[in-house]
């Protein structure tokens, strides 16, 4: 449990500084 939830975690931390890079990216382009 301990192990989904931090793998969870790093799946979100991903994508909280990935997806915002993406979308600056499609509104700048």
């Amino acid at each position: 449990m301990f192990f989904f939830f931090r793998s969870l975690t790093e799946k979100f931390f991903f994508l909280n500084a990935y997806v915002p890079q993406m979308m600056d990216r499609n509104y700048s382009g």
